[in-house]
């Protein structure tokens, strides 16, 4: 029974182990596409150039006005005088379009296309630098993991080392200096583990 009740929790730390699965480069790739603020900006700026070239056809919008024209700021001259004078000012109203040039319109849409296009193309460069970043680093990343595993394999190898020179020295079987030798190799192989754990982070 208290074998069954052990084998229990190592089964779940069994499944808990393999859930954790690594990192896919695919992975970051539509992190990056998603997620990154520079292309976020990439796309604004394309949809506003859209949005421009559909607007380069439109029409200034008509003017309308009403109001009075040169009209004296006393009221009593506003009407029509005892010996037969005209009263001053009058009340006038306008009306303005402005035609627009179709050619100078479709030459606006038409720069206003490319500018998206551009755009764009920028957008894919500048994606195509960040997934080479993303994969160099990636790459490292995994290389760097490895390195540290076989750093803990000859960590583990030098410290029976250190263990069988003890025991010889103690014995009056191997010299000293093999024991300082293992050492000084442990002491390398944690500073190499440092500088390896710094480039990760």
């Amino acid at each position: 029974m208290k074998q069954k009740l052990f084998i229990i929790p190592l089964l779940f730390l069994a499944l808990a182990a393999q859930s954790q699965e690594r990192l896919k480069l695919e992975d970051v790739f539509s992190a990056i596409a998603n997620n990154h603020p520079e292309l976020k900006s990439y796309d604004a700026q394309i949809r506003s150039l859209d949005e421009a070239s559909k607007g380069a056809k439109n029409w200034e919008a008509p003017l309308l006005s009403s109001g009075f024209y040169m009209m004296p700021y006393n009221p009593s001259m506003w009407k029509k005088g005892m010996n037969g004078e005209r009263g001053m000012g009058q009340y006038m109203l306008s009306a303005e379009q402005m035609f627009p040039n179709k050619k100078m319109q479709n030459a606006e849409q038409k720069y206003m296309q490319s500018m998206s296009s551009v755009e764009k193309e920028r957008k894919s460069a500048t994606l195509n630098d960040l997934y080479a970043q993303a994969k160099k680093n990636y790459y490292q990343w995994i290389v760097i993991e490895k390195m540290l595993k076989v750093l803990s394999q000859n960590e583990k190898i030098l410290d029976f080392m250190i263990k069988d020179a003890e025991l010889r020295y103690k014995n009056n079987l191997g010299k000293i200096s093999a024991y300082y030798k293992a050492k000084a190799s442990l002491g390398n192989i944690e500073t190499m583990r440092i500088m390896l754990q710094n480039e990760v982070m």
